[in-house]
C-alpha cells in the first residue's frame, strides 16, 4: 500500500470511529468522508447531507493529444468527473453550490468554473466549464480562456546576452521562446491582439494594427517604448528625449519653461550694440539667412529647437521694432527739413512775385 493511501485509511478508520454513519469505502476504492456515496478515488462532504462537497481523482480524457497527455489529477469543489468524460465536463454533487475545479497533467495546470450560477434544485448533471485561469508546462499564465495570457520567453534576435529575455502580457496573444521577436499568436480570430513587453531595454507596446483574420501567427507593430533611461518613444524605437514622437502631435496648448535670462528683453538696454543695417543686408547676401538663425541644412541635419527658435525670433522682432523707431526718427527729422525747406521755397516765390 502507498503511504498515501495508507494515511488516508489511518485518518478514515480514526474519523469513521466517531461518525462511522457518515464515511464510507467502496468497493472500487473509493474513500468518502462525511458522505456515503464517493464519487472520486476521495470525497469530502459535511453534516449538512451535502454529499461530495470536495472531491480529488485521477481520471483519463479521451480528447487530450498524445498517450502522455491524456490523463489528469483534478481537485474538484462541488465537482466530479469519469474516466473518457469530455475534456472540461464536470458532474455537480449539490444542486446549491457552483462548480470549482483545480486541474494538473502534463500541460500544467487549468482553474475551471462555471459561467452561470446553479440552477438550485435543478439538474447536477454534467457541465462544461470554462476555464478561468491556466499555468501551462512552461510557466506561461493564461487568463479567461487564454484572452490575457503572462509569460517570461527568449527572443532569439535582441542584442546581447543578457537582454535577450523578455517578459509579456499579451491580450488575445501569445508567443514562445521559438517564436521570432514581435511575433505572437492570436487566441480568436476576433479580436485585435496588443501586448505590453518587459525588458533590460525597457517596456514596450505591441499592437496588430489591422485584424487579420486569416492568419493567426503574426509580426506586431511596435507603437511606444519607454527605454531604461526613461526616455518615452511614440512612433519610434530609439527616443533620444524624455518624449521622442515621430508624426504629428495635435495638442491644445505648448508650454515652454525658459531659463532666466534667456528671454531676449536686453535688447531693450541702452547698452545694447545692434548691427547695422548695411552689415545685416551684406551678411544676408553672403548666408541667405539672418544672423544667429540657424541654417536651413543645418536645421535639416539638427532638427528645430521650439524653445530656442522662438526666443530668438522674438529677439529678432525687437530688434526690428527698434530698427523701425530709428528709421522713424529720421524721417521725422526729414519731413521736418522738407516742411522747413518747403517754407524757405515759398517766401522766396512770394518775394520774387512782388518785385
Amino acid at each position: 500500500m502507498k503511504s498515501w493511501q495508507l494515511i488516508l485509511t489511518v485518518l478514515f478508520i480514526t474519523n469513521t470511529s466517531l461518525y462511522a454513519q457518515e464515511n464510507q469505502i467502496s468497493n472500487n476504492g473509493k474513500i468518502g468522508i462525511s458522505t456515503l456515496t464517493p464519487a472520486a478515488k476521495l470525497s469530502i462532504g459535511n453534516s449538512s447531507n451535502r454529499i461530495g462537497l470536495l472531491h480529488l481523482d485521477w481520471v483519463h480524457e479521451n480528447d487530450w493529444g498524445g498517450s502522455a497527455y491524456k490523463w489528469t489529477g483534478f481537485i474538484g469543489f462541488n465537482a466530479y468527473r469519469n474516466d473518457n468524460d469530455p475534456k472540461g465536463y464536470y458532474y455537480r454533487s449539490n444542486n446549491y453550490t457552483n462548480r470549482l475545479v483545480i486541474e494538473g497533467n502534463n500541460y500544467g495546470f487549468h482553474f475551471l468554473g462555471e459561467e452561470k450560477a446553479p440552477d438550485f434544485g435543478g439538474n447536477t448533471g454534467s457541465r462544461k466549464l470554462q476555464e478561468l485561469f491556466k499555468i501551462n508546462n512552461s510557466g506561461l499564465v493564461s487568463i479567461n480562456n487564454s484572452m490575457m495570457n503572462l509569460g517570461w520567453t527568449h527572443e532569439n534576435n535582441w542584442g546581447g546576452s543578457s537582454n535577450k529575455w523578455s517578459g509579456f502580457i499579451g491580450f488575445n496573444a501569445i508567443t514562445s521562446d521559438e517564436s521570432a521577436k514581435d511575433t505572437y499568436a492570436r487566441i480568436n480570430v476576433y479580436t485585435r491582439m496588443n501586448v505590453f513587453e518587459g525588458s533590460n531595454f525597457g517596456f514596450r507596446w505591441l499592437t496588430e494594427l489591422d485584424i487579420d483574420r486569416n492568419t493567426n501567427v503574426k509580426e506586431l507593430k511596435e507603437v511606444m517604448i519607454l527605454n531604461h533611461k526613461g526616455y518615452l518613444g511614440i512612433g519610434t524605437s530609439s527616443p533620444d528625449s524624455r518624449l521622442t514622437v515621430k508624426g504629428k502631435i495635435h495638442a491644445q496648448e505648448v508650454k515652454v519653461t525658459a531659463s532666466a535670462g534667456t528671454v531676449p528683453d536686453y535688447v531693450f538696454k541702452e547698452d545694447y550694440k545692434m548691427m547695422p543695417l548695411a552689415d545685416v543686408e551684406k551678411y544676408i547676401k553672403e548666408y541667405s539667412h539672418l544672423p544667429e538663425v540657424k541654417s536651413a541644412k543645418e536645421i535639416e541635419e539638427e532638427g528645430l529647437h521650439l524653445a530656442e527658435m522662438n526666443l530668438l525670433l522674438l529677439k529678432k522682432v525687437e530688434e526690428l521694432t527698434l530698427y523701425i523707431i530709428e528709421q522713424q526718427k529720421q524721417l521725422d527729422q526729414q519731413q521736418k527739413l522738407i516742411e522747413k525747406q518747403a517754407e524757405i521755397l515759398k517766401q522766396i516765390i512770394n518775394k520774387k512775385n512782388d518785385e
